[in-house]
């Protein structure tokens, strides 16, 4: 099965894989793809910079 996401993250680490990713739907640009790591480097900013 060669039908893997890749991540598409501007960020993404360069000595991690980008493969697998999981692919979110956006309202507002129609989707796109983000692997695991990034998605909890993104959950953990989003939490600890979030205002009280």
């Amino acid at each position: 099965m060669d039908d893997e996401e890749e991540c598409e993250m501007e960020d993404h680490d360069p000595a991690i894989p980008r493969v697998p990713a999981i692919r979110i739907p956006r309202v507002d640009f129609g989707s796109f793809a983000i692997c695991e790591v990034c998605l909890k480097d993104v959950f953990e900013t989003v939490t600890l910079t979030r205002p009280n």
